[in-house]
């Protein structure tokens, strides 16, 4: 797990009642691999695609950039049209979502590293748009939430500035009992993570076989 030196900014807001929610999506970016030390596992992951108003705050940002800076205010989770929009007259600003004309699939992952047989040694990352409110903080504790069961776990948040928008990479370590997760996964349960803003939460959002079976494989390594 990389240690990030950076300053720790603290977020003052809590965590909202209303989680972030991802679903683990076809196709795998990369099968799972163990080279007899440590396994890893890269799915791409896509949050709901909702319509949702945009707030006061990007309304004012479309009235005072919309003419010449619309890959900055992507920056700020506004989108300009629809991908299945049947004309340019039809395309509108609107809070970015899955079906926008700048999102792409694949842009978000969920990444799993382990060292079978040992408990302690399963990491978890999400690389993410950055959600609203969430910003650097280092080493901070919470519990990853499987049902009612909670896993202790210590994470990290990075969160990077680039052209189409800004990126966080939220690393998630194990005190004990992490290796059971993607088998919770597989088993249907959602996974919700803490963050230092709002709650993110994974699921299998499909019953594709070879989906499950991916996961599978990366639990029978991981125990």
């Amino acid at each position: 797990m990389a240690v990030f030196l950076l300053p720790t900014l603290l977020a003052t807001s809590a965590i909202a009642s209303e989680d972030a929610k991802f679903f683990i999506h076809k196709p795998v970016l990369q099968r799972f691999k163990y080279n007899g030390i440590e396994g890893g596992a890269s799915f791409t992951i896509t949050p709901l695609d909702i319509e949702r108003p945009l707030t006061v705050e990007q309304d004012e940002l479309v009235d005072k950039y919309s003419r010449n800076d619309r890959v900055n205010l992507r920056k700020f989770g506004i989108c300009y049209g629809l991908k299945d929009d049947p004309s340019m007259a039809s395309m509108e600003y609107h809070a970015c979502r899955v079906s926008s004309n700048e999102y792409e699939i694949g842009s978000e992952t969920f990444d799993i590293k382990c060292r079978p047989g040992e408990s302690l040694s399963i990491s978890i990352s999400l690389g993410l748009f950055a959600p609203e409110g969430l910003e650097n903080t280092l080493e901070r504790h919470g519990v990853v939430k499987v049902g009612a069961t909670e896993v202790k776990a210590t994470y990290s948040v990075l969160r990077t500035a680039l052209d189409d928008g800004d990126r966080v990479s939220i690393d998630y370590d194990f005190a004990d009992g992490g290796g059971s997760l993607l088998r919770d996964l597989y088993d249907g349960s959602k996974l919700t993570f803490p963050t230092n803003s709002r709650a993110i939460s994974v699921a299998i959002g499909s019953t594709n076989d070879a989906l499950r079976d991916e996961v599978a494989h990366a639990s029978s390594v991981c125990k």
